[in-house]
């Protein structure tokens, strides 16, 4: 089972995403603490538990959980699953819906809540993706539903809905997972820079260190079986500037290897500076792309 938590600040317009789901009959309601779906009666309910935290920016969470194509679950057993997930997340006692979809190969569930509670409690939104990870994997042996493979989380970017869909379709994981593994692995061992590019090297990733007019290293891209990632698509662990220290980089000691370490990278990649290389798009051209990719598939709060 895989989980998809994206930030969300307005209940009401992930609410029309499902409404029309549910006119186009694509969805079902499995559980709804809401009188209606009727827009007035919705946001009333709301102002009701919101006003008590009405600084509050991003006030609704939206997750989907995803499982592989061939698992056959039945409503009853889905619902179970969704209201053990929102207890473990704390929002059991707050304004929600639970929505099971039908637009997708595989079977899906949406929990849409408020994090207010009834009674004014906040739910924590910080460290969610791990948190959803954990009980995600709990949830995995208690319904003996079929894992996730390769999902571990730590400082990683969440999924795209395209790899979500890849995993379950192929059970394996992703070249972006697989590079979050290993780097992980690597990076948890306390290396020197030498000693975490020799390890790279070993496990056939390749490295391209992004530079200054100054030529001190300012960002990082990985390369793997033929795809190129940069940290910050990997996930805030594995950005350059949360390495940097870690690596005990110095530029007049290190100009050589990184130099030796691009050219090499270029040889099988060709120049990575982001002008030219058309598959290696700007991070902000990238962030675009995904926003008109869930626009089209998830109405902006998938």
């Amino acid at each position: 089972m895989i989980a998809r938590e994206p930030k969300i600040k307005n209940f009401c317009k992930a609410l029309d995403y499902h409404r029309q789901k549910l006119e186009l009959g694509k969805a079902e309601i499995l559980q709804s603490s809401f009188l209606s779906l009727d827009e007035n009666q919705v946001k009333a309910e709301l102002r009701m538990v919101q006003w008590q935290h009405c600084y509050l920016e991003k006030n609704a969470y939206h997750a989907s959980l995803n499982f592989h194509p061939s698992e056959e679950i039945h409503n009853s057993k889905m619902l179970s699953i969704a209201r053990d997930y929102m207890q473990e997340f704390g929002f059991s006692a707050h304004p929600h819906m639970i929505v099971r979809h039908y637009d997708a190969p595989h079977p899906h569930v949406h929990v849409l809540a408020s994090r207010i509670g009834f009674d004014g409690s906040l739910v924590d939104d910080s460290h969610d993706y791990r948190r959803s990870h954990e009980i995600c994997r709990a949830l995995e042996e208690k319904y003996e539903l079929r894992k996730a493979p390769g999902l571990q989380q730590s400082e990683k970017k969440g999924l795209s809905i395209a790899e979500v869909e890849m995993v379950l379709h192929t059970g394996e994981p992703s070249t972006k997972m697989l590079l979050q593994e290993m780097v992980g692995e690597i990076l948890q061992k306390n290396l020197s820079l030498e000693q975490f590019i020799r390890e790279a090297e070993r496990k056939k990733i390749y490295l391209q260190f992004r530079q200054d007019e100054f030529r001190k290293v300012t960002g990082i891209t990985y390369g793997y079986k033929g795809r190129l990632i940069t940290g910050r698509g990997l996930g805030n662990g594995y950005k350059w500037k949360n390495m940097e220290e870690k690596l005990q980089y110095n530029q007049r000691q290190h100009e050589r290897l990184v130099q030796r370490v691009n050219e090499k990278t270029e040889q099988k990649f060709g120049r990575l500076e982001r002008h030219q290389q058309p598959h290696l798009k700007k991070e902000k051209e990238m962030e675009q792309e995904m926003e008109i990719r869930k626009d089209m598939h998830m109405g902006r709060s998938f």
